[in-house]
């Protein structure tokens, strides 16, 4: 079996720093997040020489580009990332080493300044809208049609105000370089794979069910204070495995929550959220493969 050689380019602005910096590179790792934080990449550096420390101390907020893949193969642009942490190390056996980790999102952009706004008469995608052309993002995504009357970002910086409301309303999201990535749930869970990999190609591989603590269904009731009346959604867990016969249902309680609801739509929504929360974690694992660019 013929082993592939890793490859990468490192940009720090627009200079190509990989010749540079090769003979130094001691660790990198690309993380690539669902939803909720930024996509990070972390590279440590040998610092014998004291280039690191000094000359080349990099500055929070520069750039760094990043492009991964093998050897003689077209490599993949996994975008721009903006240096948020610097770490310098010394060891007394290993010498020193300086660590750079950097944010997909960008620290130096107004997406992390705390905004206080209220939006009206609107809807969630509006919403989502709006943050984005603040932001001079893209935006990609289903976004589900839930109509808002009012919604108030407290003091928020918009990635929060953001992350807050596709927990409540059960979506996912996150930013990819100039795109603003915001979806629903369910159009996440209905596509098709992407990959399909063979029991042969894992290295390693973990799985566990859990059987208890995850709740039998979900009542929402949500107060309109305008209409002064109550709206009320219930949700109930299916069965991940539905062909497999159980003695008695491992957790049969209800999850009963309160809140303030304007509409039907937004309490099905909080309602799907506060049960995908109960079950996404019910079937989890980890594996690990030889990376496939």
């Amino acid at each position: 079996m013929l082993v592939e050689t890793p490859d990468y380019q490192i940009f720090y602005g627009k200079k190509n720093i990989t010749t540079d910096i090769k003979p130094y590179l001691k660790e990198l790792n690309y993380t690539d997040y669902l939803a909720d934080q930024s996509d990070e990449l972390q590279v440590m550096f040998e610092d014998i020489e004291g280039k690191w420390i000094r000359n080349w101390f990099p500055t929070q907020g520069d750039e760094l580009r990043l492009l991964l893949g093998y050897v003689g193969e077209p490599l993949v642009n996994l975008g721009a990332f903006e240096i948020d942490d610097i770490e310098w190390a010394y060891n007394k056996n290993s010498g020193s080493t300086v660590s750079l980790k950097a944010l997909s999102t960008g620290i130096t952009k107004s997406n992390r300044t705390n905004k206080p706004k209220a939006y009206e008469n609107t809807t969630l995608a509006e919403i989502v809208r709006s943050v984005a052309k603040r932001l001079d993002l893209n935006v990609s995504g289903t976004v589900a049609n839930i109509p808002i009357k009012r919604m108030t970002q407290y003091q928020e910086r918009d990635v929060e105000f953001l992350t807050r409301l596709a927990h409540e309303y059960n979506h996912s999201f996150k930013i990819v370089n100039k795109t603003l990535v915001f979806t629903t749930m369910q159009s996440l869970e209905a596509r098709a794979p992407v990959a399909v990999i063979d029991f042969s190609q894992l290295k390693s591989i973990r799985l566990r069910d859990r059987i208890k603590d995850t709740v039998k269904n979900v009542v929402v009731n949500g107060f309109d204070s305008q209409g002064k009346k109550t709206i009320t959604a219930e949700k109930q867990r299916k069965s991940k495995r539905p062909r497999k016969k159980q003695a008695k249902a491992a957790n049969a309680d209800t999850l009963k929550i309160v809140t303030r609801g304007e509409s039907q739509a937004q309490i099905n929504a909080r309602a799907d959220a506060a049960l995908s929360q109960q079950t996404d974690d019910q079937q989890a694992g980890s594996l690990t493969v030889i990376g496939n660019a």
